[in-house]
């Protein structure tokens, strides 16, 4: 099975996790027509190539290092190594493991009727560590990101104009009413 990955689409690796405490979220997961990456705070995905039905695992760090031939790496799955094929030829190891199921952490639209009972609670605020809001930025390559805001402590969900979407988890923060 081989696929090609853009410059865009391997910029999904700076969202995936720098510490290698949780293996699974310092890979990127690729499934058919998905490469994804998250780090419990932040998912990244965007649709590429890959028709495969086998799910891959590969470290972020190693994709991260592939040079690129015209803005392009070609890769071709071989058991369990990965050849990618860009300015040199490096085999990657697939890593084995369980990503989260990330299509069922989107939230679903809420109704007017919800909306119109909120609407008399404090406004919805959001905190993001500079951190995380560098890894979202980095890993994405469209001009424009819209934000959609479920309330409560739903995910944020997000597109982007190069087709890449994601969530950014709710994180709880104190801080104190001005």
């Amino acid at each position: 099975m081989k696929f090609t990955l853009n410059k865009s689409q391997r910029l999904v690796t700076n969202a995936a996790a720098k510490e290698e405490s949780r293996p699974v979220l310092a890979c990127v997961h690729i499934r058919k027509g998905t490469i994804e990456a998250g780090n419990g705070y932040l998912l990244v995905q965007k649709q590429i190539d890959y028709d495969g039905d086998e799910e891959l695992f590969l470290k972020a760090k190693e994709i991260a290092k592939c040079k690129d031939i015209n803005g392009k790496v070609e890769f071709s799955v071989e058991g369990q190594d990965v050849k990618a094929v860009g300015r040199e030829t490096v085999i990657l190891k697939a890593k084995s493991g369980v990503f989260p199921d990330t299509d069922s952490l989107y939230p679903k639209i809420v109704s007017d009727e919800v909306i119109r009972r909120l609407s008399g609670q404090k406004p919805f605020r959001i905190a993001l560590s500079r951190t995380q809001l560098l890894n979202l930025l980095n890993s994405l390559s469209g001009e424009i990101i819209r934000f959609y805001f479920y309330g409560g402590k739903q995910a944020i969900e997000f597109e982007v104009t190069d087709s890449a979407k994601g969530l950014i988890m709710p994180l709880d923060v104190q801080w104190e009413e001005k």
